[in-house]
């Protein structure tokens, strides 16, 4: 039995089965629950150059480097972090902007200049640490459980990994002739899922991190951030949390080799006659990724510069060959991005089915039904 409420609600549901046996909830004898628990230092640089870059056009990431991802014993501070392009539109960007402190006529000038800059990212490996946990609040759900409370800071390592990463970026677009460079301070991917602010967690941090993001507890994989409890004879191990099963091969001895549901997904497609699925990848359905390696790229992945145009390239081919339309990408903002082409098939007679990594009711779009979300 898997508990999976990701990595803020498992150990809440651990914490809640406290009782005379297990005192401190199950699987808990070593008050390992909730903690170590982990986000990425996500910091972005932009550079302005003199030529038009237009960097919406490139699908985010379209280019990653790992070189700085592994210690670097002449550096002081340990781990590394990954480098990738990322492409914000206008009102993100406009975030970006406000994060300088500018507002106004200033604000205005940078935002009639974005056509000329152009942003990486990174993505930081910070540090567990044993006081980085989810405990239990005070305060009560509508079922009456205490809600879970997340106390969060980073170490100086996690702050000394934040500026080597600026320093590279800037470094980087100095190099291909930034004029002009700007950053943004920011966190996110909790353990390296992305999600939202739940309205049942509450968060304690040290410091202020708009973009950080926490999962629900619709989230379909397990937490594993952080060292499992030792097993012992009072804890059912049959009730610790478990690893997700995603991208794991089918092939050879794995252990985790058994069919998955991403596996069965493509399968269901195959079995409805879907031949093309218009789609962006992302970390939300990684998973779902993978299964087209075992499934032979049945029915065949057909990747889109963007979420919104993959969603209008399943309503085009819905509509002109009759058949079943199908887009997917990941979760976050992007199932709104993806909503622009919901019109079309909702005034129409073309069926299409949008699909994103948080799972949700997606419910047939066709001539039965006006009503379509992604």
């Amino acid at each position: 039995m898997a508990i999976a409420g990701y990595s803020i609600e498992t150990p809440r549901l651990l914490l809640n089965s406290a009782s005379k046996r297990f005192p401190d909830g199950l699987c808990n004898d070593y008050d390992q629950v909730g903690r170590y628990l982990m986000v990425q230092g996500a910091p972005q640089t932009a550079g302005r150059f003199d030529a038009e870059v237009r960097m919406y056009k490139a699908p985010p990431p379209e280019v990653s480097s790992e070189e700085f991802y592994e210690t670097d014993p002449s550096k002081d501070y340990k781990r590394g972090f990954s480098i990738q392009t990322v492409s914000p539109l206008p009102i993100t960007w406009s975030e970006h902007i406000r994060a300088q402190g500018h507002w106004g006529a200033v604000l205005r000038k940078y935002m009639s200049d974005y056509v000329h800059w152009s942003s990486l990212g990174a993505l930081c490996e910070f540090l567990p640490q044993a006081r980085n946990r989810v405990t239990l609040a005070e305060e009560k759900d509508r079922y009456g459980l205490p809600v879970a409370n997340f106390s969060y800071s980073q170490c100086d390592n996690d702050k000394k990994l934040m500026r080597a990463a600026q320093g590279v970026m800037e470094d980087l677009l100095h190099a291909a002739g930034a004029d002009e460079v700007i950053t943004i301070d920011r966190e996110a991917h909790l353990v390296g899922a992305p999600g939202w602010r739940p309205t049942n967690t509450r968060v304690s941090s040290t410091r202020t991190a708009a973009a950080l993001r926490y999962p629900t507890s619709t989230s379909p994989t397990a937490a594993c951030c952080r060292p499992r409890a030792a097993p012992t004879r009072r804890s059912p191990s049959w009730l610790s949390p478990l690893v997700p099963r995603i991208g794991c091969s089918t092939k050879g001895n794995s252990p985790m080799a058994s069919k998955q549901v991403s596996d069965y997904l493509l399968e269901r497609l195959r079995e409805w006659g879907v031949d093309n699925v218009f789609a962006f990848p992302g970390d939300g359905i990684n998973g779902i990724d993978a299964a087209w390696a075992r499934a032979d790229n049945k029915p065949k992945f057909v990747q889109a510069r963007h979420e919104e145009m993959a969603a209008f390239e399943a309503v085009g081919y819905a509509k002109f060959s009759g058949r079943l339309g199908v887009c997917m990408a990941t979760s976050g903002q992007v199932r709104s991005t993806c909503s622009t082409a919901c019109t079309t098939p909702s005034s129409t007679t073309c069926r299409w089915w949008p699909s994103s990594g948080r799972p949700t009711a997606v419910p047939w779009v066709g001539p039965t039904s006006k009503k379509s979300t992604c």
